[in-house]
């Protein structure tokens, strides 16, 4: 196991993107985006990476959780503020 410990805002900024502000009712379905997820028990974790019907929580060591531990989700919504300047520069480049 790694010693690196997950850093939400560093993630968020290198990805671009930000925590979305509306819980939605899991219903089973779901968009492959990344999301945070409430569980049964009411513990909170995120950014997870839903895939067959499980999703990969990232903070938490690639954990899997089981899609029938999971009550709410919360979407992950595009950022461009939150772009690093590395990001910025590379745009630069592709401008006559």
């Amino acid at each position: 196991m790694s010693d690196d410990v997950f850093d939400l805002d560093e993630w968020t900024k290198e990805q671009g993107m930000k925590q979305g502000d509306k819980w939605v009712p899991f219903t089973g379905d779901y968009r492959k985006e990344f999301c945070d997820i409430r569980l049964k028990n009411g513990t909170e974790t995120g950014p997870c990476w839903p895939n067959a019907g499980k999703f990969v929580a990232l903070a938490d060591g690639e954990k899997i959780i089981p899609g029938n531990q999971v009550t709410h989700l919360r979407y992950y919504v595009e950022a461009p503020d939150q772009r690093s300047d590395e990001d910025e520069d590379e745009d630069d480049d592709d401008v006559d």
